[in-house]
């Protein structure tokens, strides 16, 4: 408990940063931490980190994938064929201008218009 004492502020909130971390990972730590203190969950934590590690990689890669799927449906999609997209445009400016709501105009044409590709 003295070498926590002794810790400078910044080491200390570095090591809580990384104890919240670790945390929002890994939930079954919440209980040592209120019985241990945080030189017991520090312990922990460097024993998990490879556990961790993998946690992130793994939601990396389907952050990565997602966007992958989002960037292959945006170039699929009809604001990517200029033809396309002049008429759903012009349609939507029409909708605009007629009811002169954007609710409308975007709210229920505009999804058309980037889900063309799927519709189709």
């Amino acid at each position: 408990m003295n070498a926590w004492k002794e810790l400078h502020w910044i080491q200390k909130s570095f090591i809580g940063f990384l104890v919240l971390m670790m945390v929002v990972v890994m939930p079954e730590l919440l209980p040592l931490l209120d019985l241990g203190g945080i030189e017991l969950i520090f312990g922990f934590v460097v024993l998990n980190i490879k556990t961790a590690k993998y946690w992130v990689y793994d939601k990396y890669l389907q952050a990565r994938e997602l966007g992958r799927l989002i960037l292959m449906a945006f170039v699929g999609s009809a604001l990517a064929k200029p033809k396309t997209f002049v008429i759903h445009g012009g349609v939507c400016c029409a909708a605009l201008l007629i009811t002169g709501s954007i609710v409308l105009s975007s709210g229920f044409l505009l999804p058309v218009m980037i889900a063309n590709s799927y519709l189709i």
